[in-house]
């Protein structure tokens, strides 16, 4: 396994170690990362995606694999995103199933694969489009996420939660916005038990896009300003001050920002993983929020006369 130190890896690496006779080996670029109590029920080799070369000839006898690892930019993207994970998949000649992680950004609402993707997008999302499209390996099933949240105080947290108390000072304002724009969620727990389903069970039709069912930017919005204490209040669409700001401050809208911004109806045929796995811990936005301590009303003592 590979992004065991992450968020979702943290999640995907505990239902691994609930599985009969799996016995998982992780590679870590810095052990301290991960749970000292997963490290220690884990063999773990310390290495670099971006230099595979010392660490690969120990894959040889794994039979399954779940890569969720990934560069988010830079100029080590290519070699972790597309290279580590080719030189990968040559080194396991024994294993039976692959679980790749990509990502749902670079997908058409149908689930085809969007090609302004492979020469707009940031570096990460080039560079998993090259990948997915490369991979010919039959052995290979790709999930492809949408936006994840989770972490608490067991497990990290994504990098969407981890921005949310800091919408705290806006929740007033946020309790009003609207726009134009729908997108889909997924705690990282359910993600994590979709990946290990896929290790004993064949693949669903379709492309495997992972989310909860379509929510738009108002509905968000509104879920995330109450549960940091602000009041109902009514919409302000801001959709069209959104659709100026590019004339306005240029230089902050990279193409692929300019491409989503013009989309930004980004809603696909997801897996229904209630029905598939046969459980969701974490079925809708609110129930995502709760799981997290950092993420409630600000309470404030009121003052004695």
């Amino acid at each position: 396994m590979t992004g065991a130190a992450g968020c979702v890896g943290h999640y995907v690496l505990e239902r691994l170690l609930l599985r009969q006779d799996c016995h998982p080996v992780v590679l870590l670029r810095d052990p301290s990362r991960l749970r000292a109590d997963l490290r220690a029920r884990v063999t773990w080799i310390e290495g670099d995606l971006a230099r595979p070369e010392p660490w690969l000839d120990k894959l040889e006898g794994m039979d399954e694999a779940i890569l969720v690892a990934t560069s988010w930019g830079g100029a080590l993207a290519r070699q972790v995103n597309v290279d580590a994970i080719h030189a990968i998949l040559r080194s396991m000649p024994c294993a039976r199933r692959i679980v790749y992680f990509s990502t749902a950004s670079m997908l058409e609402p149908d689930g085809s694969f969007d090609q302004v993707a492979a020469s707009l997008g940031t570096d990460y999302i080039r560079t998993k489009h090259e990948a997915i499209t490369t991979l010919e390996d039959p052995r290979v099933v790709p999930v492809f996420p949408t936006v994840v949240l989770g972490g608490d105080d067991l497990h990290p947290r994504s990098a969407a939660t981890a921005g949310l108390p800091g919408l705290r000072p806006w929740r007033a304002l946020l309790a009003r916005l609207a726009f134009d724009g729908v997108f889909h969620v997924i705690h990282a727990s359910d993600l994590a038990r979709f990946a290990v389903w896929l290790l004993d069970h064949p693949e669903p039709p379709g492309r495997l896009v992972v989310g909860l069912p379509a929510l738009t930017v108002r509905e968000v919005a509104q879920t995330i300003a109450a549960r940091l204490g602000a009041r109902p209040a009514g919409p302000w669409d801001w959709t069209p001050l959104i659709e100026r700001l590019p004339r306005l401050i240029p230089w902050k809208f990279t193409s692929w920002d300019l491409h989503c911004l013009a989309r930004r109806q980004f809603r696909y045929p997801v897996v229904d993983l209630a029905e598939v796995t046969g459980r969701l811990d974490y079925p809708d936005l609110a129930s995502i929020l709760a799981s997290d301590p950092r993420l409630s009303a600000q309470q404030v003592p009121c003052e004695r006369k």
